[in-house]
């Protein structure tokens, strides 16, 4: 049986820890700068968090378990209420096209859900300590929140490329409904946490989602498809 601190070291040496070295790499890549600041900036904070004690008995860390996959049930679910509903969209995060195809899936596909989803266990664990008067209900809101204002720079809406308050404004607003989609699934995401005490069905669940929103994830399903 894993332990809960085999877990959580399992997650900063497998994943906390490299993704950290990845985002620093990227800020001296001028076309991934900027992602490569936000990322990095979770990253220290992630690793932060994992390395007090203080945080470590809300933690849980990642384990590859059966419950792992219960993070495709939700992708799935997730991406159908996506296309029944208009207003309920998704966007992929934006990444320069001068980078390499396959670099940037890796972004989209790996880096991402690596670091946002430890973020967010960090961060509940955060709250927890420091606000013990708040229900989980109400932290898993607020992580949730910030989660989605995380994703305006995800979605290309950085505050260097408007000249005034208005154009930022609607700069934002045209991806409103994409910030609501990223804000519903930090609150599933982090239900997830609180049931399963694992960071990997949320990890699985958000690269399969990001996966299945990028050209080449359709691609593959419909490649799949044609040789049945």
């Amino acid at each position: 049986m894993v332990t809960k601190k085999k877990s959580i070291d399992r997650a900063m040496r497998w994943f906390i820890v490299p993704g950290a070295i990845i985002s620093m790499i990227f800020l001296f890549i001028d076309s991934l700068r900027k992602a490569g600041f936000v990322y990095f900036v979770l990253s220290l904070f992630i690793i932060f968090i994992y390395g007090q004690k203080a945080y470590r008995k809300n933690l849980n860390g990642f384990t590859w378990n059966k419950t792992a996959f219960f993070g495709l049930l939700v992708a799935v679910a997730f991406l159908i209420l996506s296309y029944i509903s208009p207003a309920f969209s998704l966007l992929t995060p934006v990444i320069s096209l001068s980078v390499a195809t396959s670099l940037r899936y890796f972004i989209i596909w790996a880096l991402a859900p690596d670091l946002e989803e430890h973020w967010r266990e960090g961060f509940i664990a955060f709250l927890k300590k420091h606000y013990p008067k708040l229900t989980f209900n109400m932290i898993n809101l607020i992580q949730a929140i910030i989660f989605a204002a995380i994703h305006v720079t995800a979605y290309g809406v950085f505050l260097d490329a408007y000249d005034t308050l208005s154009q930022l404004y609607g700069g934002v607003l045209a991806i409103s409904g994409s910030l609501v989609a990223a804000a519903f699934f930090g609150v599933i995401s982090g239900y997830m946490m609180k049931k399963w005490k694992n960071t990997a069905p949320s990890m699985i669940a958000h690269s399969t989602i990001n996966f299945w929103l990028t050209h080449t994830g359709l691609i593959v399903v419909a490649s799949l498809l044609s040789l049945l």
